[in-house]
């Protein structure tokens, strides 16, 4: 999409922002900005980044944050130059001949504020840029796929140890001491580590400790209990997601839970089968809740605790782990769009069972879907 209206700016530290890494594509840990407006695009980055940001910007100016301020201090006659965000953007835009501009609506009030005082004329942009980060190009998808394989890498580590741990006591024995969460956790984190992907928050919930689907979980694993892993690292490198959930157990699990297993595996496949573009999104969310009803599991409050399928069935994954689309009961004339990476994720959890949930990362296409995950589904380890 091509910008014709006016400037727009965006500041900020473009590891924390996802619109400004899309943007810039200069992964930092300092504040920088960025301008464009139609096809012209300036990036102003520390000096010292200027020539790496060259690499990476693609075309545009890349202006040294430092030699800036010292033009307008010599420009001003200032004892100091300014470097303030606030100096740096008001510096570029007298450069430029702006004296009205767009701003994303996360830019610093404070800065907002002196734009303003200094008769910039500031309208705030929402919305544009997350449509366009919802559709990934083909680089993109090929980042979230890299990363999604060093994920798959990290859970055959952690089903390994659960693999070669010994049932006794009615517990996972790894030599003389019980298998725990923490020891999966461990490895998976450990293995995502050292292929430069950081991963936050891992789920190894055990148990009824899986009915709050976000709880990380802890302690020794049972025989026969479902383990719930949910893993979504990000990429150190090219800063994007990837996520996968499976629920394995090890031992003999009940009928009943093996029942809710195979619920939630055909629940997945109903919403693969209703995914292409141009289709309904909320249509994929209530395909599983259809499933999971004619499998006989309801959804609704039991014991004073929300228990079934109480979650959406996905959300997109690119520069953030969670980003638009939501896959939800969401407005019925939101559709899918050709490139959307999304997760397929449907779950039910009753206390008692323990949780089983499923997750793939799908890529839509034109006439369905193509699934980033090659991770097996099995159930008993």
């Amino acid at each position: 999409m091509v910008r014709l209206a006016q400037w727009r700016l965006l500041a900020g530290i473009p590891e924390n922002d996802a619109d400004l890494l899309y943007l810039a594509r200069v992964p930092a840990p300092d504040p920088i900005l960025y301008l464009d407006k139609g096809e012209r695009r300036v990036l102003l980055v520390p000096d010292f980044e200027v020539e790496r940001a060259k690499k990476l910007f693609g075309p545009g100016d890349v202006w040294g944050m430092q030699t800036l301020a010292r033009e307008e201090a010599e420009r001003k006659k200032a004892a100091f130059p300014d470097l303030s965000l606030s100096a740096l953007a008001l510096g570029a835009l007298r450069r430029l001949g702006v004296r009205r501009l767009e701003v994303a609506g996360n830019c610093p009030v404070g800065l907002v504020e002196k734009l303003r005082a200094e008769g910039i004329r500031v309208a705030v942009f929402e919305g544009e840029l997350l449509l366009r980060r919802q559709q990934k190009s083909p680089d993109e998808i090929a980042r979230i796929v890299e990363v999604q394989r060093y994920t798959e890498r990290a859970l055959a580590a952690a089903e390994a140890l659960m693999r070669h741990a010994v049932i006794r006591q009615g517990y996972l024995w790894l030599g003389p001491r019980r298998l725990t969460a923490e020891d999966l956790r461990r490895a998976i984190n450990l293995s995502l580590l050292e292929a430069d992907c950081l991963a936050s928050h891992t789920i190894v919930a055990v148990g009824d400790q899986a009915v709050d689907p976000h709880e990380e979980g802890h302690g020794p694993i049972r025989a026969g209990e479902p383990v719930v892993l949910d893993v979504f690292p990000r990429s150190m490198k090219s800063f994007y997601f990837a996520d996968i959930t499976r629920t394995w157990v090890r031992g003999r699990p009940t009928e009943a839970l093996l029942r809710q297993h195979r619920a939630v595996y055909e629940a997945q496949r109903a919403a693969f089968r209703v995914m292409r573009a141009g289709a309904s999104i909320r249509r994929a969310h209530e395909e599983v809740n259809r499933c999971f009803i004619a499998h006989g599991f309801l959804t609704g409050e039991r014991d004073g605790r929300l228990q079934g399928f109480t979650h959406s069935t996905g959300h997109g994954v690119g520069l953030q782990i969670h980003e638009p689309p939501r896959v939800g009961p969401v407005d019925p004339k939101l559709r899918f769009r050709e490139g959307m990476v999304v997760t397929v994720e449907p779950g039910l959890y009753y206390l008692g069972s323990g949780g089983v949930r499923i997750e793939d990362m799908v890529v839509i296409t034109r006439t369905g879907i193509r699934n980033l995950t090659r991770y097996h589904k099995r159930f008993v380890i």
